[in-house]
């Protein structure tokens, strides 16, 4: 009870040997309530952060799967070629807690757009799927970098579209099994320019 207030705060010093007026006995207050109350609102925007990151995830996996009905059932090979089919807008691909998105992003030349996705874009759609549903299947993750949870916790979207927060080491340990490849290698091919088209060949070939 004596906690409670700032007369019962001087009673409380008092009785301590420490002498406190009212008026610094409800500075003491205040600064006990903040003391308590900033670690509770750094977690609640954390746990913001984490749910709109996941959200987007989830979009992302969403706009491959409608992609992908008109595409015999392949996925896009990156996420750019749904930016650049109105899927989403720009500030889509970044988490809370990634890259700002220019303001003129959407007038920029689309060379000028890829280049800016490769090296800005917070999650990763892996290469080569299709619209099969497999629930074990990781089809988009956030880079570690890019976390709102931190390096050591990502959302991953599945190819049934459920996302998780998964320590990074095991999602890391996920990829490899699937891909063959581990998260970084993922990571810098989908942030490396394509290979230019052989001479003579038609795209998309």
């Amino acid at each position: 009870y004596w906690g409670l207030n700032a007369w019962g705060m001087a009673y409380l010093a008092g009785a301590m040997g420490v002498e406190l007026s009212y008026v610094q006995s409800c500075l003491v207050m205040a600064l006990l309530v903040v003391g308590i109350m900033l670690p509770a609102l750094s977690v609640a925007r954390r746990s913001a952060r984490e749910m709109t990151s996941n959200t987007q995830m989830r979009g992302i996996h969403q706009a491959c799967v409608t992609y992908a009905q008109t595409a015999k059932g392949k996925f896009p090979p990156d996420i750019f070629t749904l930016y650049q089919g109105n899927y989403f807008t720009a500030d889509y691909v970044v988490s809370p807690s990634g890259a700002h998105v220019p303001d003129d992003f959407a007038q920029w030349p689309e060379a000028q757009q890829r280049e800016w996705f490769r090296e800005n874009a917070s999650y990763v759609l892996i290469p080569g799927l299709t619209d099969d549903l497999d629930s074990q299947k990781i089809a988009v993750f956030a880079k570690p970098a890019d976390s709102p949870q931190g390096p050591d916790k990502i959302g991953v979207t599945f190819n049934d579209g459920h996302t998780e927060t998964m320590l990074t080491e095991d999602a890391a340990v996920m990829l490899k099994q699937q891909t063959g490849k581990t998260m970084d290698q993922l990571i810098l091919e989908s942030e490396q320019a394509p290979p230019a088209p052989a001479p003579g060949s038609a795209p998309g070939n």
